[in-house]
């Protein structure tokens, strides 16, 4: 399962045997099997509240634990009688447990989506916009070119990114896919909307990154603005979404660039729109380029790797991470607007990253707010 709202009662990984009073006792079948506990003892034993606890965090698995499970190795590696093994699991799990951003918060979006909201004015009184147009009655559609980036990853996410894609109002997209194929262990909603472009031999996260900015401006040179999401990002799962950001490019302009992600660390403490001032963004899950700014983008000397020292002072091979810190450089040392929402409008699904495989979902993987929290689910 992705990045969703996970219930205590029906996780995987809950064990429920029977005591001597005849009184039921919940242990963590996850536990026990990294500890390599096969006796009758059970080393995982847990409180509700703890497995309560653990669903607020990414679903954990034997290669990838979230800090309520390290917590609980931790807690019983006593137990393990191989000092070798007790001392790379202690490391382990000390390394799986944030020092800051401890909390995870208390909302995880529904694996079904919400209730729709239809109206673009219901978003707006939500999250307002940076500021009022001229005159609404300018604020016409904006033709988009839709990119979505994607490379192999353990659990798929693409699907949600799609239908999410679909259900906010863009039908119509080209997946660049980095060493993958279509149907490469992932269940790709069918429709023809959906292009997808592949290549065997992967060249990297920034590269397709790039390279698809520019395929989509070659399509389409004239289009108002330009929509690039990597496959782990949720949008809020509303028809009104698109109408509201066309709302919001009309009114910062087509030369600047919205993040429809906010990580919990860019959070401010009342929702609207704020212009970065920093040379940097944390999080590239979603960006919409107004035209102008894509077409400065991709005739940038960020975009061609023989000239200036944008990566490495301009080593080989490039430093294929960090898409989000070379948008946030290239803008602000542009003088390209760069705004931030709060909530959040994307919500980052992918439990791990792609470059970064230790990465977990805290800090700045994790939107601490999103829209979908603050609409009635039911």
């Amino acid at each position: 399962m992705a990045y969703f709202a996970r219930k205590a009662h029906s996780c995987s990984h809950r064990g429920v045997r029977q005591s001597g009073d005849s009184s039921s006792v919940v242990h963590c079948l996850l536990v026990d099997k990294i500890l390599g506990n096969r006796d009758s003892d059970i080393v995982g034993e847990v409180e509700e509240s703890v497995c309560e606890n653990c669903c607020h965090w990414f679903e954990p698995s034997l290669d990838h634990w979230n800090p309520v499970v390290s917590s609980l190795i931790l807690n019983r590696i006593d137990r393990v009688d191989d000092a070798a093994n007790a001392a790379s699991l202690r490391e382990e799990a000390t390394a799986s447990i944030p020092i800051m951003d401890a909390d995870p918060g208390d909302f995880l979006p529904q694996e079904v989506a919400p209730p729709d909201i239809t109206s673009p004015d219901q978003i707006e009184a939500v999250l307002p916009l940076p500021y009022a147009p001229r005159n609404r009655s300018d604020v016409s559609p904006l033709s988009w070119m839709v990119g979505i980036t994607t490379a192999p990853r353990r659990r798929p996410t693409i699907r949600y990114c799609i239908d999410s894609l679909r259900r906010s109002g863009w039908p119509r997209a080209f997946v660049f896919a980095d060493g993958c194929e279509p149907h490469d262990g992932r269940d790709i909603p069918e429709g023809k909307e959906i292009t997808w472009i592949s290549r065997s031999t992967n060249v990297g996260g920034w590269s397709n990154f790039v390279l698809a900015a520019q395929e989509l401006v070659h399509r389409n040179p004239d289009a108002d603005g330009y929509l690039m999401l990597q496959d782990d990002a949720l949008l809020a799962r509303y028809s009104g979404l698109r109408s509201y950001v066309d709302r919001v490019m009309h009114t910062i302009g087509a030369g600047s660039i919205a993040s429809l992600y906010c990580c919990d660390i860019d959070l401010k403490p009342s929702c609207g729109w704020d212009r970065s001032t920093l040379a940097m963004q944390r999080g590239a899950q979603g960006f919409a380029f107004g035209g102008e700014a894509m077409r400065r983008f991709v005739a940038d000397p960020i975009t061609r790797p023989w000239e200036g020292p944008w990566h490495n002072n301009g080593a080989r091979p490039l430093e294929q991470r960090g898409i989000d810190g070379n948008i946030g450089r290239w803008a602000y040392q542009r003088g390209v607007p760069l705004w931030l929402p709060t909530p959040s409008l994307i919500w980052h699904l992918g439990e791990t990253s792609t470059l970064w495989p230790g990465a977990s979902m805290i800090g700045i993987r994790r939107a601490g707010d999103f829209l979908e929290r603050h609409f009635p689910t039911a």
